[in-house]
């Protein structure tokens, strides 16, 4: 099996379990205790991770400055986001905000075509549909 593969299944399998931790956590607190131990968690990961690079010397390369901005932009989105779906799941049922907010890969192909001049072939276009179908059949009450 391809490595990237076994990570997205590692991505799929632990953002899975995420967004029910953090639904679990908000039935005994408020959300923004919720986000904070999300944040927290997060940090000790952020911080084991740049230890292990600068011990393995890979933080000594310099750095360009627009690639890391660009990077922090996204960290920022990402934490943003993290707000945004603690509060989603504060409010809604799991089982239908997960489903729901999974649909970021939507934007993501749209920007990806428009920044970064990625085809739109019809497969994507399909496959967009198809997950927008699969959303609303999760998310919607039988």
């Amino acid at each position: 099996m391809d490595a990237w593969l076994i990570a997205s299944l590692l991505v799929i399998f632990i953002w899975g379990l995420w967004g029910v931790m953090l639904k679990y956590a908000g039935l005994y607190m408020e959300w923004y205790y919720v986000y904070a131990g999300s944040a927290l968690g997060a940090f000790i990961i952020y911080a084991i991770f740049i230890i292990l690079l600068t011990l393995t010397g890979k933080l000594s390369v310099s750095l360009q400055v627009k690639p890391l901005t660009i990077a922090a932009a996204g960290g920022l989105m990402g934490a943003l986001g993290g707000i945004f779906m603690v509060l989603a799941l504060k409010m809604g049922q799991a089982s239908i905000v997960v489903p729901l907010t999974a649909l970021y890969p939507l934007v993501t192909v749209l920007a990806s075509y428009a920044i970064l001049g990625e085809p739109m072939t019809a497969r994507k276009i399909a496959g967009l549909i198809l997950a927008i179908i699969a959303v609303i059949l999760l998310s919607t009450s039988e």
